[in-house]
């Protein structure tokens, strides 16, 4: 797996997210195989906007793309004028609920965003941090922040941007 960086004015690039993240590789939970997650409705680029994020910079407009069991959508901070970046991406997961997020260093702490069961995964390696939210029993939706130097820095926003998208996803059942 490659290793996320943001971007400086002696290097040229655009960081990108991983293609896919190890916070979020566990086996899917049981189900009675009559239901449809909550989750198949919803679309990652639909969930945040450029604008929700403009307290943090001047962010590109969200990409889509299918990483293996998520439907994600990424926005990158722009590098304009050398300023580093980063990355806050959005994996909506169809069969993976917050039980079952991994362990990556930092232990799993459970959290409740305006309601929602929900859990952060801090990843000090590399100073990632993940913030899965409940859509429902079968299905979760990970806002991840990386790029950044620390847990320090892409917990609080991790958590900022989940309650900003929580009222749009679809109500608990």
């Amino acid at each position: 797996m490659g290793v996320l960086s943001g971007c400086s004015s002696e290097t040229p690039g655009v960081a990108e997210p991983p293609e896919s993240t190890p916070e979020v590789t566990s086996s899917a939970p049981e189900s009675d195989g009559n239901s449809v997650p909550r989750s198949r409705e919803l679309e990652p680029c639909d969930l945040l906007s450029v604008g929700d994020l403009d307290e943090y910079g001047a962010f590109e407009d969200g990409e889509y793309k299918d990483l293996g069991s998520a439907r994600s959508c990424s926005w990158q901070l722009s590098n304009e004028g050398g300023v580093d970046g980063f990355v806050v991406a959005l994996n909506v997961r169809d069969s993976q609920n917050v039980d079952s997020m991994n362990d990556v260093g930092a232990g799993i702490e459970n959290l409740n965003i305006d309601g929602r069961t929900a859990a952060r995964v801090e990843n000090p390696r590399y100073g990632d941090c993940t913030v899965g939210i409940e859509i429902d029993a079968q299905s979760r939706v990970d806002v991840t922040v990386n790029g950044l130097s620390s847990t320090e820095e892409s917990c609080p926003i991790a958590e900022d941007v989940a309650r900003v998208m929580e009222p749009r996803l679809p109500a608990v059942p």
